[in-house]
């Protein structure tokens, strides 16, 4: 019994060292690799108001309209921390 559960230790700790890290995308039948950055965000407002007034109101190093309601936007994370910015009602 107790082999049983040195196995599934060792199985479980194994699994979790192999976890994805990668992320890809593939469009048209080619593999892009994506990077994880913590200091980009996209910020989706409830209108197009808001979302001026989000990139006014919070000092961003820089940020653009995608779309009428979404923000593409550059952060210092020493400054900023991104959980603060999903307690934003708008």
């Amino acid at each position: 019994m107790r082999r049983v559960i040195v196995f599934f230790v060792f199985v479980s700790i194994t699994i979790r060292l192999f976890a994805q890290s990668d992320f890809l995308y593939t469009g048209k039948g080619e593999r892009e690799y994506l990077k994880i950055r913590k200091d980009k965000i996209i910020l989706k407002a409830k209108s197009v108001a808001e979302a001026k007034l989000l990139t006014k109101q919070i000092a961003f190093r820089s940020a653009y309209d995608v779309d009428y309601d979404m923000v593409i936007a550059t952060i210092d994370t020493l400054q900023i921390n991104i959980d603060d910015l999903t307690k934003i009602p708008s």
